[in-house]
């Protein structure tokens, strides 16, 4: 008669990934079995209608979970004859978890940081950029560490398109900033810094100056710039909640 012995074994199977879509990307595992000595005549392979898999919590897979399983069979004609081909793809999903945790989150509140810049005097034109500065700084550590997982690709990701929005909007509120200084500062006549007592100042005094004495016009200067705090205050966190909301909607 006929043996039939079951054998356990370990294969690697290729996997496709969807880098585009990292960090919000499935990877689709593909398997074939068919046997490479029998043909359809000798050997007909079909899928048990019951379920083939599943895994527990001691079979689960590092950084991902199985959202998927799609089996199918077909018969392949070969000069030699017919042969019985069984499929099966395996679909995981990269959990989300981690990347909110140590990338979204802390993107989010260094923006807001950086928007609460705004709140600061115009004159306090240290702070307002070192909070901006940081921003970058930090947005770049994040980058670089969240982009550590990837392959060397070329294509852009939703990684991509993340930190490059809120580079966009750091970058939007640095240049807000040095333009609520600048009108902030603006003085009438020939536009050298005046003091108070109405003595005029060099250049080389102005740093001084401006921690003391600083003050707009009183009326075009200091409106614009409260003008402009106002805008990095209001409209920069709502364009940020909407690029939040579309981009979490749409993928």
């Amino acid at each position: 008669g006929q043996l039939w012995s079951v054998r356990r074994l370990h294969i690697r199977s290729t996997c496709k990934h969807r880098w585009a879509a990292f960090p919000m990307d499935n990877v689709d595992c593909s398997l074939k079995l068919e046997s490479y000595t029998l043909s359809a005549g000798e050997l007909d392979l079909a899928w048990d209608p019951a379920e083939i898999l599943f895994l527990d919590e001691r079979q689960e897979v590092p950084g991902f979970e199985l959202v998927g399983m799609k089996k199918s069979r077909t018969e392949n004609t070969y000069p030699a004859g017919r042969w019985v081909e069984l499929n099966l793809v395996l679909t995981f999903r990269r959990p989300c978890g981690h990347f909110v945790k140590h990338l979204y989150l802390p993107t989010g509140m260094t923006l807001a940081a950086c928007f609460f810049s705004f709140l600061l005097s115009p004159a306090a034109i240290a702070a307002r950029l070192l909070l901006c500065l940081q921003a970058f700084y930090f947005l770049h550590s994040l980058a670089s560490s969240a982009r550590a997982a990837l392959p060397a690709i070329g294509s852009t990701t939703l990684l991509d398109q993340w930190m490059g929005a809120s580079f966009i909007l750091a970058f939007v509120a640095l240049i807000l900033n040095l333009l609520s200084y600048r009108l902030a500062k603006r003085r009438p006549g020939d536009g050298c810094f005046k003091r108070r007592d109405g003595y005029s100042l060099g250049a080389a005094k102005l740093a001084e100056a401006e921690e003391t004495d600083l003050e707009g016009d009183g009326q075009t200067g200091g409106r614009l710039a409260s003008v402009v705090d106002a805008v990095g205050l209001l409209l920069l966190p709502l364009l940020f909640a909407v690029f939040v909301g579309y981009y979490f909607g749409a993928n």
